[in-house]
């Protein structure tokens, strides 16, 4: 295709192919046209200008996107659940930190420091592979996207506050 652009919303083709894919056949239907104008409902700075993808845009680029697409009749899971998993994982610092704290009440003779060094450790890596499953999980429609992204730091806040109330300070 050849695309000479006559302003931002409308394109005039030429000399391309359309292939189309009809519900009643099996085979992608193609056919050439020498001369074709198209309206765009977007500007061409705009999809020039696009992220590629979410994980490069901004919270605010991603949040008119989910809410674009929605417009448009799009479905928006994997975008929805970027948009919450980028402002739940930013809490994923502090949700570490307080998970920490039971660990850090033991006393010396439970294992030492390199014992809470250890677990903490390891409740890091925890966190992120139940963050990543979480976030699949809301990627495929199986949790919804806010549960899928602020699941993994409520679970890990209410089991550190369990620990903490258990533990004899």
């Amino acid at each position: 295709v050849e695309l000479n652009e006559k302003n931002d919303r409308e394109w005039n083709l030429r000399d391309g192919t359309v292939t189309l894919f009809a519900e009643e056949s099996s085979f992608p239907l193609t056919k050439t046209f020498t001369s074709k104008l198209l309206h765009m409902s977007e500007d061409l700075a705009d999809i020039r200008s696009a992220p590629s993808t979410s994980d490069i845009m901004t919270l605010n680029q991603l949040g008119r996107l989910v809410k674009k697409n929605q417009e448009m009749g799009l479905n928006t899971l994997r975008y929805e659940t970027d948009y919450y998993g980028k402002l739940a994982f930013a809490f994923a610092g502090l949700v570490l930190a307080v998970s920490g704290i039971p660990f850090t009440t033991r006393r010396a003779r439970a294992g030492g420091t390199m014992a809470s060094v250890a677990i903490a450790a390891a409740l890091a890596a925890g966190y992120w592979m139940v963050f990543g499953a979480s976030i699949s999980l809301g990627y495929h429609g199986i949790l919804p996207p806010f549960v899928a992204a602020w699941g993994p730091n409520a679970f890990m806040l209410f089991g550190s506050g369990y620990l903490l109330l258990k533990s004899k300070l």
